[in-house]
C-alpha cells in the first residue's frame, strides 16, 4: 500500500525526493532489507515499470543527501518514508557533544527539517513543497516541523529575523573570526 501511496504523490508533483531508513520490510515477511541500495532496488523496480523514471529519487537518512547538499533544490515535493530513529544514546551524545539540551522531538524534527530544506526551499524564492510524512511519525514531530516551516514560531518561541537580528548575529559572527561573506549567510539562516 505504501508503494501505491508513494506512486501516486509522484505523479501529484513534478520531481519527489523521497527520504526513507534502511530497514524496509519485504512484503509481510519477516526479511528486512539490509541497506539503502536493496530499498532503492525493490521501490525503484516497481515505480520504474510505472513509467515514473526521472520523477523521484530515493535517498536515506545519514547518508550524507538528507543534509547539506543543493543537489535536489529543483524537487517540489518530499516524502519522509518510514520515521528516523536512533537510540536515546545518541541523542544524549548529541547533547554532550554540542553543548545542547535538546529532547527526541527537537533532534527528530532537526532530522526532518534538513531533509526537507535539500528541496527546492533552497532557492529562496518562496515556492511551495509538499510534505508528506508516513504514519509513523508521531503528531509531536509533524507540528514541531509544521510550525517551524509555516509560522515562524516554533513551540511558543516566535523567530526573529528582522534586520536588527540579523545585523546583530552578523557583527558576533565576525567578532569570532567568521569571513563576512559566511557570516551574512548564516546569520540570515
Amino acid at each position: 500500500n505504501s508503494v501505491y501511496e508513494v506512486e501516486n504523490i509522484i505523479r501529484r508533483n513534478n520531481k519527489t525526493l523521497i527520504v526513507t531508513w534502511k530497514n524496509f520490510k519485504k512484503g509481510s515477511e519477516i526479511d528486512y532489507l539490509d541497506n539503502d541500495e536493496e530499498v532503492k532496488s525493490v521501490v525503484n523496480n516497481y515505480l520504474n515499470s510505472r513509467l515514473l523514471s526521472g520523477k523521484y529519487e530515493i535517498i536515506h537518512y545519514m547518508s550524507g543527501l538528507d543534509k547539506a547538499t543543493n543537489k535536489y533544490r529543483d524537487y517540489d515535493s518530499i516524502i519522509l518514508l518510514g520515521k528516523y530513529q536512533v537510540p536515546r544514546s545518541v541523542i544524549t551524545d548529541f547533547n554532550m557533544l554540542f553543548d545542547s539540551e535538546l529532547n527526541e522531538v527537537e533532534y527528530y524534527s532537526n532530522r526532518v527539517i534538513q531533509a526537507i530544506c535539500r528541496t527546492r526551499i533552497r532557492n529562496h524564492k518562496g515556492e511551495c513543497i509538499n510534505v508528506y510524512m508516513s504514519s509513523d511519525w508521531s503528531n509531536s514531530v509533524i507540528k514541531y516541523v509544521s510550525d517551524y516551516l509555516n509560522s515562524g514560531k516554533v513551540g511558543n518561541v516566535l523567530i526573529d529575523n528582522s534586520a536588527e537580528i540579523i545585523n546583530e548575529r552578523y557583527n558576533k559572527l565576525r567578532s569570532i573570526g567568521i569571513t563576512p561573506k559566511k557570516a551574512e549567510k548564516i546569520a540570515k539562516v
